[in-house]
């Protein structure tokens, strides 16, 4: 039976003995785990559960912890903390994002992160940086969700084993942000899958990427630039009749085909991919059929014949 997806919220005042104990075992797992998140291994889980209660009991009122609970507890969690410098009242700082173990490669960092954003977006901040170990998944994280890269520090800091590392150091301007995930208005299909680590690995040749990587739900996010299509879990479905379709509008269909043709699919059957032609409607464009029978049209305008217009 799938797991519901962990529920995110803002830890309040006062925390609680069990959130306590609960987010310094948290802690602890993520050193433990060889991540670079201030201490040093071994940590004891009273000395992070100290480190917690200190940290609630002298952060800024404007400052927001989040956690993500399921049924056995807190499974993550991620803070903003204002800057303290009175000429930057506009700016705050992303922490501590840690997901347990347990959890990891199931979008739920991602799901964080977004959830932090909007928080410190609803506060009045503007602007958020954050530091990460280079070469990590957090790196990788912060790009595919837009963070800016702004430099490297050699030697930063630690890893928990006392080896250094350095650390990249990222930005996003939270008051005219377009990343991956925060864009204008637009619609975002949703498709079914038969197989969603088919449809993962499928995707993934085509150049996109997974948002959640598999997990305790049957859905699944990809995502290529401002392309973005859903699936669900459909075990029963039979590509050949399968009838669902979306339509993908690139810069230059050309170019994305001839990324495409290395992947050798054939253009008959399931999966497929066709080359590009001219349409009457003022598109130039090709299709690709998902494993699943989706069909995927990707097109470019001919001219201004199918541009939007202005209200």
């Amino acid at each position: 039976m799938t797991e519901p997806a962990p529920s995110i919220e803002r830890l309040n005042q006062p925390v609680s003995e069990a959130d306590c104990r609960s987010l310094a075992e948290l802690l602890v797992d993520a050193v433990e785990s060889g991540a670079a998140v201030s201490f040093l291994a071994p940590l004891t889980v009273e000395r992070a559960e100290a480190w917690w209660r200190s940290l609630m009991s002298t952060a800024d009122p404007r400052s927001v912890v989040l956690v993500a609970r399921d049924a056995g507890g807190i499974v993550g969690t991620v803070q903003f903390h204002p800057a303290w410098a009175p000429n930057q009242p506009h700016r705050a700082e992303v922490v501590k994002l840690l997901v347990h173990r347990r959890m990891r490669r199931a979008g739920l960092g991602t799901l964080l992160m977004l959830a932090i954003e909007d928080a410190a977006r609803s506060a009045g901040f503007g602007l958020l940086t954050l530091d990460a170990k280079r070469g990590e998944a957090a790196e990788r994280l912060y790009r595919r969700l837009g963070w800016i890269h702004a430099g490297t520090i050699p030697r930063f800091a630690f890893d928990s084993d006392g080896t250094p590392h350095d650390a990249v150091i990222f930005y996003k301007d939270l008051t005219s942000v377009v990343s991956a995930t925060r864009r204008a208005e637009r619609s975002e299909p949703i498709l079914p899958s038969r197989n969603l680590a088919e449809t993962r690995a499928f995707y993934a040749r085509l150049g996109f990427t997974a948002w959640f990587g598999g997990g305790p739900w049957d859905y699944e996010i990809v995502s290529r630039g401002h392309l973005v299509v859903h699936f669900f879990t459909e075990p029963a479905l039979r590509p050949g009749e399968n009838d669902s379709s979306c339509y993908c509008r690139v810069k230059d269909a050309d170019q994305y085909y001839q990324q495409l043709v290395a992947l050798n699919l054939p253009a008959e059957g399931i999966p497929r991919l066709t080359a590009p032609a001219d349409q009457p409607w003022g598109m130039r464009e090709f299709a690709i059929v998902d494993p699943s029978g989706n069909l995927l049209r990707v097109g470019h305008d001919l001219g201004e014949a199918y541009m939007p217009r202005e209200p």
